[in-house]
């Protein structure tokens, strides 16, 4: 059977396909140097490959990858004030201390992602797709920020008949792109947990 074939399911992480694989060494070992790497160079994606989501019975796990859009933080929470007020969530950082709008606070709450939803005339989704989640796209100077998911490689996305509006209201109407998951961004063997201390690639080379 030949390699491409997306029925394969034994398929396992290879340099010829190289996205998200540690850069030196045979073994799934990771280190900083690979993580920087692959948010500045190998991310996002437009397209992902069939090896990139979940095949049966391989003994490999692709990376998380989320299908979405990184979005403007204040513009959003503005439009949030203006048009859904009953969806903003208010801190105070010391007792006495006034309550004011809290951005971050209410872009992660799941009771900000469902009013957004019934606000765009979306049925209400599972908790597991739609998300507000942590994404970067480096190479165009934009780091680390909120952006939205409507899923990923592993629990499937939202179906193309409800994207529209929401392209439309997060990113002017741009297409949506592959984002690494800031957390699960390595392959890993399937019943183990992703390596979490990374070391400098001297110091591994060493070990």
């Amino acid at each position: 059977m030949s390699d491409s074939d997306s029925s394969t399911s034994t398929v396992v992480p290879t340099r010829e396909r190289g996205e998200f694989l540690p850069r030196e060494g045979k073994k799934l070992v990771y280190t900083i140097e690979d993580r920087a790497f692959f948010f500045e160079h190998q991310q996002p994606l437009r397209e992902l490959p069939y090896y990139l989501y979940p095949l049966p019975n391989c003994p490999y796990l692709p990376p998380v990858l989320h299908l979405g859009w990184l979005f403007d933080n204040d513009a959003i929470m503005q439009y949030t004030l203006q048009h859904l007020p009953h969806l903003v969530v208010n801190t105070s950082t010391f007792p006495g201390v006034p309550m004011t709008p809290d951005t971050d606070m209410t872009l992660l709450s799941l009771s900000w992602i469902s009013g957004i939803m019934q606000h765009l005339g979306l049925p209400r989704l599972s908790k597991s797709t739609a998300a507000v989640v942590m994404i970067s796209d480096i190479r165009n100077g934009k780091g680390f920020q909120l952006g939205f998911s409507l899923g990923t490689n592993h629990k499937g996305v939202i179906a193309e008949e409800h994207r529209s509006k929401l392209r439309d209201f997060f990113a002017q109407g741009q297409p949506e792109k592959w984002f690494l998951d800031w957390c699960d961004w390595q392959w890993v063997r399937r019943g183990r947990a992703r390596q979490t201390v990374l070391k400098p690639r001297s110091q591994e080379s060493r070990a």
